[in-house]
């Protein structure tokens, strides 16, 4: 890195940094998940990007429009979007509407800042631009005309769990989120905008009316754009439902759905443990999920949830809850709560086992029957639940950087650990993150404490080892791990890993403000520093949730040159993956799943219109050309998938 760089980077630092005296909170340089991708997908022609908004990957679309960007991770989905620079994650955004946003992160499409040359450089950034669509011809052979009541909902949120970088010293404008259609004439016209310093941070919903004849024609497209500083992940704005339909008026802006939004580890404290260190009380009460309630009438909704072995073999855990009915009023956002899992018949090898977990939420009547509602796709959530042989806090995404900054005779900071019984450390990981000053040539020292004292100087160092420089791995959040050369045996009770620096520098380790995302604001209870001769809790505001930094335990094992995140590498898109074609069909529809299922087919009113069992296809040229819903269950699973009926 430059010193150019470094010195811009030193002061995007300082502009976001300033929540306490020496702790500094830094914005990420680049997007390490879209990284990962690419490097898991070098061939994949579908994301080269495209800035013009011509159709990269579909013919002309008919209406409605809609995405909430529940599936296609990390980049928007290529059959309704032209271009691939914004985010598609559920890390950044609070309470969103549905799971998955598309988040303006400011950076390109390959994860790094649009310019490095310098920190005052404010312009537009990310884009997001629809495929075109046919505001002519309904489907079905009639006219679309400014009367007929065409509005486009969508929602947003300045911000999130994001730094805001657009503060004194660099005095910048404020960041702006803007909404354009392309016209008949070939022009983009400014429709929409919201200034971000102005709003506080939580979803709104837009609904806007396309009336003028300008944008009623066949190549109609729009698109969002935000403006803000181009040099670093920070400034974000998060798009999510967006929809454009007819029969729609100013103050319509209800959506026939339940989704499923997030859900947290099953554990109380940790996102994972050591299976040997695992015991009953470290389950949570109560399992938490949030849902949102997107009709304008309370809805009756039935709970399943289940967890299952990675390999998909039968396993003895059950579905301890799969009847579980609730009132969901309308217009909701609500913490719901289960009772626990209790874990009982899980046997394990190698001190490890990976669970995922399934949650499905369904709208059901006062008999108990299911009934699809408008977006079926986004009423199902899976979570990995990892035991292996580390204790990790954070859920191997960084939101942001930790470090200390204005220590001129040094410092040091760390994270508590707590062991619930004597076990050996032999070794440790940290994700360093590369987002403020240049410290790839600054020696400093990873350090492990037995015990700290808060109010003074007393600590108990046990083991320093010798850096360089930070260790940075390109990709998805890849920790640098360090073996130590000698194992240290620990008592029961707290520990604590961290950094001592001898000079004045930013040391960014990544910080996962997600953790204990309940609680959203206030310091973390974890994190400690060190600058003057005594150990003091976090007081950064900025500081919420832990630190990325793992200690491992009991018997030693072999390492590769990095640790991802997540081992092993699982998708919430595992459960299952099953595609419905051809969509749109204009007579038969086949499942790829392989095996027969009972499939139903539902009108968007929730009517049921045509049912088959045990068959791996069904006839639709019976039905009108519509917009349907299919359930296909097994044994095993109940999915909904959407699919057009198109003559």
């Amino acid at each position: 890195m430059s010193k150019k760089i470094g010195t811009m980077l030193y002061m995007l630092a300082l502009a976001v940094s300033s929540f306490a005296q020496y702790e500094v909170i830094s914005p990420l340089m680049n997007n390490a998940v879209v990284k990962q991708f690419l490097i898991d997908n070098p061939s994949n022609k579908q994301y080269v990007p495209s800035r013009d908004g011509r159709s990269q990957a579909t013919d002309t679309l008919s209406l409605p429009f809609f995405d909430d960007f529940t599936l296609t991770a990390p980049f928007p989905d290529r059959r309704k979007w032209t271009d691939v620079y914004v985010f598609i994650n559920n890390q950044f955004p609070i309470d969103p509407p549905s799971h998955g946003v598309a988040t303006f992160d400011n950076l390109n499409w390959n994860g790094d800042p649009y310019t490095f040359i310098n920190a005052n450089n404010y312009g537009p950034s990310d884009t997001l631009t629809s495929q075109a669509i046919d505001m002519v011809n309904r489907v079905g052979g009639s006219k679309y005309k400014p009367s007929d009541s065409l509005f486009i909902n969508f929602w947003y949120e300045p911000q999130g769990r994001d730094i805001d970088v657009l503060k004194n010293p660099l005095n910048l404008p404020q960041d702006t989120f803007l909404l354009q259609y392309y016209n008949k004439n070939s022009q983009w016209e400014s429709v929409w905008r919201k200034a971000g310093r102005a709003l506080p941070v939580h979803f709104y919903q837009a609904n806007l009316a396309i009336k003028d004849s300008q944008f009623f024609h066949t190549g109609f497209r729009f698109r969002f754009i935000s403006y803000s500083v181009q040099t670093g992940n920070a400034n974000h704005w998060h798009l999510d439902y967006v929809n454009i339909e007819e029969g729609k008026h100013k103050r319509d802006t209800t959506q026939y759905d339940v989704t499923i939004t997030d859900q947290e580890s099953l554990l109380k404290d940790y996102a994972s443990v050591p299976w040997s260190h695992f015991d009953k009380t470290m389950l949570r009460d109560s399992l938490f999920v949030t849902l949102r309630n997107l009709d304008t009438i309370a809805k009756n909704i039935k709970y399943e949830h289940a967890y299952r072995t990675t390999n998909f073999v039968a396993y003895p855990l059950g579905i301890p809850q799969s009847n579980l009915q609730l009132n969901l009023p309308k217009y909701s956002l609500q913490l719901n709560t289960l009772e626990a899992w209790d874990m009982n018949g899980v046997t394990v090898s190698n001190d490890s086992v990976v669970l995922q977990g399934l949650w499905t939420a369904r709208n059901t009547t006062i008999s108990g029957q299911i009934i699809p509602d408008k977006h079926p796709e986004n009423d199902t959530l899976s979570y990995t639940q990892i035991f292996s042989n580390y204790i990790a806090y954070d859920d191997g995404n960084a939101e942001s950087g930790y470090g200390l900054q204005a220590v001129p005779k040094g410092g040091k900071a760390c994270q508590k650990f707590t062991l619930t019984k004597s076990d050996t450390l032999w070794g440790l990981s940290v994700f360093f993150t590369q987002c403020s000053t240049d410290v790839q040539n600054k020696t400093f020292r990873l350090a492990i404490w037995k015990s700290i004292t808060k109010g003074s100087n007393k600590d108990e160092l046990v083991k320093e080892i010798k850096l360089p420089g930070p260790v940075y791995h390109e990709g998805l959040n890849r920790f640098a791990y360090f073996e130590l050369d000698t194992p240290i045996a620990l008592k029961s009770g707290d520990f604590y890993i961290g950094w001592i620096q001898d000079k004045d520098f930013i040391v960014n380790v990544g910080q996962d403000v997600n953790y204990g995302k309940r609680w959203k604001y206030g310091p973390s209870k974890l994190i400690f520093y060190n600058v003057q001769s005594s150990w003091q809790s976090t007081t950064s505001d900025g500081a919420k949730g832990a630190l990325m930094i793992r200690p491992y335990l009991g018997k030693k094992k072999a390492f590769s040159p990095y640790l991802s995140a997540q081992e092993p590498k699982l998708s919430r898109y595992e459960w299952p993956t099953i595609t419905v074609f051809p969509n749109p069909t204009a007579d038969i529809l086949y499942l790829d799943a392989g095996k027969a299922a009972d499939l139903r087919i539902y009108n968007l009113e929730g009517q049921l219109v045509a049912s088959h069992k045990n068959t791996n296809s069904i006839d639709c040229s019976n039905l009108a050309a519509a917009t349907y819903v299919v359930e296909i269950s097994t044994d095993k699973y109940v999915l909904h998938k959407r699919f057009v009926v198109n003559r």
